[in-house]
């Protein structure tokens, strides 16, 4: 059994959505998704991944690693030794990502901007994604009890955008927080002001975490 057919097999077996998966175990929804589809059966995922996951669904992790290629079927269930990329990968991942964080007027970024970060943030290593981030200091109350005045939205550049995720984009050029809603199978934009329809924006990027500052 590959990685992809384990991990689906024990997310069906308990009912779970990948959402519901990736909030039990801290790794990425969309690297989740990534890591069942048959084509990525290849896919090493790194050791804090795995262990996330382990735990996630009550398993010991060399179940994972067996399916994942780490330990050959021999029922010798000591893991192999790591090779020098799979090491240089977890020390990847546990070291915390700078993130350049600008004003709301500086969005959207580009390269040759003027515009300077006004200050860093780190965060936690997302599983799959690029490393392409950004943060924005949010201006305005966009998504009540959700995303306020003040909060710093990290947003992934090249990451894709599904019903329900909140999104930075411009709207009649001006800078918006906005939650995706499809109805009748067409995307719509919407705030605490008002609806948009997807084609009206430029430049939305997903929102992937938000800071928020109690002072």
């Amino acid at each position: 059994m590959t990685l992809a057919e384990k991990l689906r097999k024990l997310r069906k077996e308990r009912g779970w959505t990948q959402k519901e998966v990736a909030e039990r175990s801290g790794v990425d929804r969309r690297y989740i998704s990534y890591l069942e589809q048959p084509r990525h059966s290849g896919t090493h995922p790194s050791a804090k991944g795995m262990l996330g996951l382990a735990r996630a669904f009550y398993i010991e992790p060399e179940e994972l690693y067996e399916a994942a290629g780490y330990i050959k079927d021999s029922g010798d269930r000591r893991p192999r030794a790591e090779t020098l990329q799979e090491l240089v990968d977890k020390l990847r991942v546990a070291c915390p990502q700078s993130v350049p964080v600008y004003a709301w007027e500086a969005f959207p970024f580009r390269m040759g901007d003027r515009a300077e970060p006004v200050d860093y943030v780190y965060i936690e290593r997302h599983s799959g994604a690029r490393g392409c981030m950004e943060a924005y200091i949010v201006h305005g109350n966009w998504l009540e009890a959700k995303i306020d005045d003040g909060d710093i939205i990290i947003v992934d550049r090249d990451g894709g955008i599904e019903n329900g995720d909140i999104v930075a984009c411009l709207l009649n050029d001006e800078f918006h927080v906005v939650r995706v809603r499809k109805v009748v199978n067409k995307l719509w934009l919407e705030d605490r002001y008002g609806k948009y329809r997807f084609g009206q924006c430029q430049d939305a990027v997903p929102v992937i975490e938000c800071i928020r500052r109690l002072k």
